[in-house]
């Protein structure tokens, strides 16, 4: 999925970089109990990724630490506001990240996934704009976003992710890992809510 056909070229123009700058961030509570454990799994899988859970999923943490990411992995609340989409935000330790924050920094040519809620709603606003948490990733330079398009089941997500990740271990085809990984979690959660919310946009 993209935007647009500009920005899809866009991204497919991008470089494919190695993962040796990942940051994950988790931040669980009661009513996503296992974003803490799914942070832990994928940072597991990425030999030099560096964790910030719980209380270190700071909104300083991540100011200090996603620029030049070539992957970053967030696991926390998502709020869409329809009524104005730059303020849509992931909800770290101590604050509200909105898209407005994100638009600043420099994650060019990165891989990232937001394990959030509604992450990859959008408004259409005047001509064939979409704003939201997407145009602001991509904004800051993205090439491969993974993101949700209605509320998430918690460990059903959890499982998803780990599973994506293996995937990309062997599978430089981010889209084909995805559905790889989509079609395992369909095998035991039938049902589209489960496995089916999370697309991929940009760079295959």
């Amino acid at each position: 999925y993209a935007p647009s056909t500009a920005v899809f070229a866009h991204c497919e123009r991008k470089e494919k970089r190695q993962f040796d700058k990942s940051i994950i961030l988790g931040v669980s509570d009661p009513l996503i109990p296992a974003a803490q454990l799914e942070a832990q799994t994928v940072a597991q899988k990425l030999p030099d990724g560096r964790l910030y859970q719980g209380k270190e999923a700071t909104m300083a943490a991540f100011k200090d630490n996603v620029a030049g990411a070539n992957l970053l992995h967030m696991a926390c609340h998502g709020l869409f506001r329809a009524d104005n989409p730059l303020f849509s935000s992931l909800k770290l330790h101590d604050g509200w990240l909105t898209a407005v924050d994100v638009l600043p920094f420099d994650l060019s040519d990165a891989l990232v996934t937001l394990s959030a809620c509604e992450s990859g709603r959008s408004q259409v606003v005047a001509g064939d704009e979409l704003i939201g948490l997407s145009r602001a990733f991509l904004g800051a330079g993205a090439s491969t976003l993974v993101v949700s398009l209605w509320l998430v089941q918690d460990s059903a997500a959890a499982m998803l992710m780990a599973d994506w990740y293996e995937q990309l271990q062997t599978n430089p085809n981010r889209a084909a890992a995805l559905r790889a990984a989509q079609l395992s979690l369909k095998a035991t959660h039938a049902h589209p809510y489960y496995w089916a919310p999370f697309v991929l946009v940009g760079q295959r």
